[in-house]
């Protein structure tokens, strides 16, 4: 068979790809079809339609989420020679009406996708009829909606070849790889791994072996001079009392330890797996590529917690922080702390968020206006959607055209703080780069400690601590003003005006540094991406 991959490019997104590299890698070790992608400009479909016409395809699959969905039915209108199938988190939420609303699709797949993909490509080869085919729900040639349930049994993860990648753009440098599948999180706001967890009883997280992943690290640093792992799982150790906790990160260490490249990397984890042992682990992982490391705390506020239905309490986001403040002080390394934060949700209350924002103050962990404005995504098919709608906040109908649902605060106040706290913080214009670790520690490994890294490290330091003040002064400051009319609000924000100025010199002085960091790695070919 002839198969058409269809990717519409609402957003670029180096994870999907990686999964659609899975799906195609699958496909292609079946050794009896011939698969193309075709990547599709949203403003471009018309004309798009007319090169896969060229292909021919016996089947189309469609990658379709929420903000690609207006771009697929301009597709269906201009396409029908052949089978149409859709798949990933859309399909998965909303099979039905999806296929009512249009009726140019023959199937779709709903959870996980490669071997419910893989019978149905060779029924369709075949000639055999669809029904029983689980995980797929189809339109039979009455044109009735058949269901065929679920398919229960999941992939074997370990097994599944590396991603195919060729077929997807890339700077060549930087990639995302997967090292599991799945999370052991029920988060309330999470849709990430709606499609992995579709059908499962309980939470779940299937790995690869880690020289497994390594090796496909090895694959990519000598086809494509890989510079820079993305490790996009949701979180990289599992369980922390069960098979994969640190021992996965020693793991990891002793493998490319082995290697003679260097290359770096970013991952994920859980503020309750972070322990003493852990960080000790995370300093080793430094030495051999680790850049930045991603935390969820989202909340220091039990009531909050809750609503986001997290594992870790707040006791165990204060203390994964409190061990994780001074790690970044390394010699000659940095390594980057990031956490996950959400200080609006529907049920906020004002006193929720100066104790969030005043806690983060204490940690000294880094305060942005990001952060102080950060407002959860309610999104279909989370359980704080169905909360939300049950309570009576959403404030628009469901739609497949976007993921993301508008809702209202319970409180009032909550509603006047974030809208002022958005007005105060409109014109920001500072963007730290978020990979300066990575660029710097791989500075340091080619070029050693010199005046240069010793001036960026300083200024990076400084910009985060005077970004943490102005951040917290503004807000501390707009907080005590609530019941101030607006207007003097605006007024008074403007006394802050100099602290910003100053803060934007040093902004300027270290892109500056920056961008002569990047021109000496470029010399030498080391950029780890562009």
């Amino acid at each position: 068979m002839k198969i058409g991959i269809i990717y519409f490019n609402g957003r670029t997104s180096y994870l999907t790809w990686g999964q659609m590299g899975t799906l195609i890698s699958v496909l292609n070790n079946q050794n009896c079809h011939q698969v193309k992608v075709f990547h599709i400009e949203e403003n471009k479909v018309e004309a798009a339609v007319e090169t896969i016409k060229d292909y021919r395809p016996d089947f189309i699959l469609i990658y379709l989420k929420f903000k690609t969905y207006a771009a697929m039915q301009i597709f269906l209108e201009n396409f029908f020679e052949c089978h149409i199938c859709v798949c990933y988190s859309l399909p998965t939420i909303f099979p039905l009406k999806l296929l009512k609303e249009n009726y140019m699709i023959d199937s779709l797949i709903r959870g996980e996708i490669e071997d419910t993909l893989v019978e149905l490509t060779n029924r369709l080869e075949h000639k055999q009829p669809l029904y029983g085919c689980k995980g797929v729900i189809f339109r039979n040639s009455a044109g009735e909606i058949v269901d065929n349930g679920i398919r229960t049994t999941g992939v074997q993860y370990a097994a599944l070849p590396y991603a195919e990648r060729e077929s997807f753009p890339t700077d060549k440098r930087f990639f995302h790889i997967l090292a599991s599948r799945g999370c052991i999180g029920s988060c309330s706001f999470c849709s990430r791994d709606t499609v992995y967890k579709f059908g499962k009883k309980s939470c779940f997280q299937l790995f690869r072996p880690i020289k497994n992943v390594v090796d496909e690290i090895d694959e990519l640093v000598k086809k494509y001079q890989c510079k820079y792992i993305g490790f996009s799982d949701s979180t990289f150790c599992g369980n922390i009392n069960g098979k994969y906790g640190i021992q996965r990160l020693r793991e990891l260490y002793n493998e490319l330890k082995k290697r003679d490249f260097r290359i770096e990397f970013f991952l994920n984890l859980r503020s309750e797996q972070i322990t003493a042992n852990l960080v000790a682990m995370l300093r080793d992982l430094v030495q051999v590529g680790l850049s930045m490391v991603f935390v969820g705390f989202e909340s220091f506020v039990p009531a909050d917690l809750k609503v986001y239905n997290k594992i870790a309490s707040v006791e165990n986001n204060l203390h994964a922080a409190e061990l994780l403040v001074h790690t970044s002080e390394l010699s000659p390394y940095y390594l980057n702390i990031e956490y996950g934060f959400i200080n609006f949700n529907p049920y906020s209350t004002v006193s929720g968020i100066c104790i969030n924002i005043n806690t983060l103050m204490r940690l000294h962990i880094g305060l942005s206006p990001m952060d102080v404005t950060s407002i959860v995504d309610v999104r279909y098919g989370c359980r704080l959607y169905d909360k939300v709608l049950a309570d009576g906040l959403c404030t628009q109908e469901i739609n497949l055209y976007t993921q993301s649902v508008a809702f209202k605060f319970i409180n009032k106040d909550v509603g006047l703080l974030y809208q002022r706290l958005k007005m105060a913080f409109q014109n920001y214009e500072i963007n730290i780069p978020g990979g300066f670790a990575s660029l710097y520690n791989r500075y340091i490994f080619f070029y050693g400690t010199t005046q240069l890294s010793n001036d960026i490290r300083a200024l990076y330091i400084s910009l985060k601590s005077k970004q943490t003040d102005y951040t917290f002064k503004l807000f501390d400051f707009i907080v005590n003003s609530l019941n101030e009319p607006e207007k003097i609000v605006e007024e008074g924000c403007q006394q802050f005006n100099s602290d910003y100025y100053h803060l934007k010199n040093i902004y300027i002085l270290f892109a500056s540094k920056y961008c002569r960091l990047m021109a000496e790695l470029t010399r030498i070919n080391e950029l780890s991406y562009y």
